[in-house]
């Protein structure tokens, strides 16, 4: 088994806009969000959660934390907001996935830029605004499916950042500027790979964007149905429609969730304040319990 993380942070203001839309998370890419959400929320439990890998560069093992590798106060504990899927930002980054394994190659300039990628996909860029990527891939001579495992292993191997000078991974995963990311874990199909032959690689790319205006209404709806409290493939509830009503029960917004049960819901042009969003089940509304 190997395992390769990789990171770009960097920052831009573009205003370009082409492409349409064209797909929504997967269930594993939408529990690959949870995870890094639950991160986002709580940097240190994230680090207790991940105390038992081996943290730090290799021959050089340090204890778990949260700047390991970087400066004292580099990164909060503060809780971060949360990132919102944007399609286009997926669109970016299954298409690099996918250039990259046709390719084998693991770099970030394989085609362009990250910015020039998310802005080609469509994505627009108004100051003040931010734009990074993650990469990180696993790849082994057996089988080697997309799967929880398999996603986890990438979580947890961008989040501890060993052997990666200035622990970008990790930096981007619990930026608090960040609003919206795109993210895509794909699947080698010629059996080559940077590892070489004979080996089944897994890729993933996390695109990060913020951009002015733009802010974000989001979670996921789904059925706890191994009551573990967290979001898991195949709990979806499928798309549902969704309503947001302010704390004097009007409503001010609309939308669907993803068919993986995530939802995002731009909501820049209404004040700050308490908002509910009800789901319609059937011929129900509901809110979140």
């Amino acid at each position: 088994m190997k395992a390769i993380p990789f990171s770009l942070v960097g920052c831009g203001i573009v205003a370009i806009a082409s492409s349409g839309l064209t797909r929504e998370p997967t269930d594993f890419e939408q529990y690959y969000l949870e995870l890094v959400n639950r991160a986002r929320a709580n940097p240190n439990g994230e680090v207790t959660r991940l105390a038992g890998e081996v943290w730090g560069d290799t021959g050089n093992p340090k204890a778990p934390s949260l700047n390991e590798g970087l400066a004292p106060g580099t990164i909060s504990a503060a809780a971060k907001q949360p990132l919102a899927f944007d399609t286009r930002l997926i669109d970016a980054a299954s298409a690099y996935s996918d250039l990259l394994l046709d390719l084998d190659q693991f770099s970030h300039t394989a085609d362009g830029t990250a910015l020039s990628r998310m802005t080609a996909a469509g994505y627009v860029f108004t100051a003040p605004s931010r734009a990074g990527e993650n990469l990180a891939t696993t790849a082994s001579t057996g089988p080697h499916p997309i799967n929880l495992a398999r996603v986890d292993e990438h979580h947890e191997g961008l989040f501890i950042d060993g052997d990666v000078a200035g622990r970008g991974h990790r930096i981007n995963l619990l930026h608090p500027d960040y609003r919206e990311v795109g993210m895509a874990i794909r699947e080698d199909q010629d059996g080559v790979s940077i590892f070489g032959e004979e080996f089944n690689e897994v890729l993933s790319t996390q695109n990060f964007a913020t951009s002015a205006g733009r802010v974000f209404l989001t979670g996921v709806v789904y059925d706890d149905a191994n009551s573990n409290f967290f979001y898991d493939p195949g709990e979806s509830l499928g798309t549902l429609q969704l309503r947001v009503e302010n704390a004097g029960g009007n409503q001010v917004a609309s939308g669907s969730t993803f068919a993986s049960g995530g939802y995002s819901l731009n909501l820049a042009a209404l004040p700050a304040g308490s908002y509910t969003v009800f789901a319609l089940n059937g011929t129900v509304w509901k809110t979140p319990p």
